[in-house]
């Protein structure tokens, strides 16, 4: 069979006199469609007529769409006789058409005859191939394997082996006497029967310890309740009361607010602490002040104040219905930022509280301390929080979030 691809009624003029040479396509006849038109790309290599008169010729060539040209690759017959190229003229047609080679052709019986060595094929509803003389390039016993597919004749395909018996898969495989050599990795979740003296690299009295209750005079320390060891930042205490457990880091890049998820505070627990790291505002005479979100950030309902110590005979206290002043409008200098801890009390229950304390720099250079505690007077549920300057954005710093029950 030819290599070439066949179109559905294709007809077309010839622009310009083509000779003997490269045809360049004209419009596609009435009824008829174009190469283009009926799915021909560039590059594609089809079956073609071209007809003049009583002159014709038919191969195949290669379709270019720049240009839309269609040369002739190979003359298979022509009216010239054999495979000579036909002179044609601006009269002439080409047709996409089938040729002989492009079609199988079938013996006195109805039989296919040879395909010879097809470019590729799809044998999904073929039958028939015999494994032992059908198919070559199989490994020694493969053939007999495929024929009769046993756990013996398997191993008698394998050039790499070792043991004996039948073949083991992946899922509850029941093993006569492994020898399992050194594992890359495992995993003994279920494993049973292994002493603590067989334990190899424990350090001194570990296996005693390990072999003792946890009570005893040499034993291990006492799990909580969930069978948790305590960690130095409560992240295991979740069970425990007045654990802290770190729910989410905010991290200030020039970022016009620091604000978590508003549905991140929530009765799982009594108390949030807000860590204060460095914050620093862009602007060097702004200050930083805080607003609860309950359905949104609030803009007014606040009750209470911060007090600001700049040094000992400068006091000064700031009340504010609007935000929360957390530095008492102190404004913070560059290069040192804000630090310092604000408890967010009981937010799940309304009347939510806020006691807070900071130190800072301020723009003159004195250290100025901020203490002060604030009421967000309402009924509602306090669930998320929004840190802002009071001009300008927020230039670097981070705020970690903790719950503690």
């Amino acid at each position: 069979m030819a290599n070439s691809k066949l179109f559905d009624r294709v007809k077309m003029s010839v622009s310009g006199t083509p000779g003997t040479g490269t045809v360049t396509l004209g419009s596609a006849a009435t009824g008829y469609r174009s190469f283009a038109g009926a799915g021909v790309v560039n590059t594609n290599v089809v079956s073609y007529l071209i007809e003049e008169s009583s002159n014709w010729e038919f191969g195949t060539g290669t379709y270019t769409s720049s240009g839309t040209t269609l040369s002739r690759d190979t003359v298979t017959a022509s009216s010239a006789g054999g495979t000579t190229k036909v002179s044609f003229t601006s009269a002439a047609y080409v047709y996409i058409t089938a040729l002989t080679a492009d079609l199988v052709q079938l013996d006195s019986a109805g039989n296919a005859t040879a395909l010879g060595t097809p470019a590729s094929a799809t044998l999904t509803n073929a039958t028939g191939l015999p494994i032992s003389t059908g198919v070559s390039g199989l490994g020694a016993n493969i053939a007999t394997f495929l024929a009769t597919p046993s756990s013996a004749n398997l191993l008698a395909a394998m050039t790499t082996d070792t043991g004996s018996g039948n073949l083991v898969f992946s899922t509850s495989p029941t093993l006569v006497t492994p020898i399992l050599g050194t594992p890359t990795s495992g995993t003994l979740t279920n494993c049973t029967g292994y002493t603590v003296g067989n334990l190899s690299g424990l350090g001194t009295n570990v296996a005693t310890a390990l072999g003792n209750a946890t009570n005893a005079a040499n034993g291990l320390v006492q799990l909580d309740a969930a069978g948790l060891l305590p960690a130095e930042d409560g992240s295991q205490l979740t069970n425990l009361p007045g654990s802290r457990v770190l729910l989410t880091t905010l991290t200030a890049s020039n970022s016009a607010s620091l604000a978590p998820a508003t549905n991140l505070l929530t009765s799982t627990y009594n108390i949030y602490q807000l860590v204060f790291d460095r914050v620093l505002p862009a602007t060097i005479s702004a200050y930083l002040t805080m607003k609860a979100y309950a359905g949104g950030y609030v803009s007014s309902g606040y009750a209470g104040g911060c007090t600001r110590f700049i040094s000992p005979s400068s006091l000064n206290t700031l009340i504010s219905e609007t935000a929360i002043e957390l530095t008492a409008q102190y404004p913070v200098n560059t290069g040192n930022g804000l630090s310092g801890s604000c408890y967010i009390i009981n937010p799940a229950g309304g009347y939510t509280t806020f006691d807070y304390g900071f130190v800072c720099t301020t723009t003159a250079g004195a250290s100025g301390i901020s203490r002060g505690m604030s009421t967000y007077n309402s009924a509602t549920a306090v669930t998320g929080f929004q840190v802002v300057a009071s001009s300008g954005n927020i230039t670097s710093g981070t705020i970690k979030v903790y719950g503690i029950k």
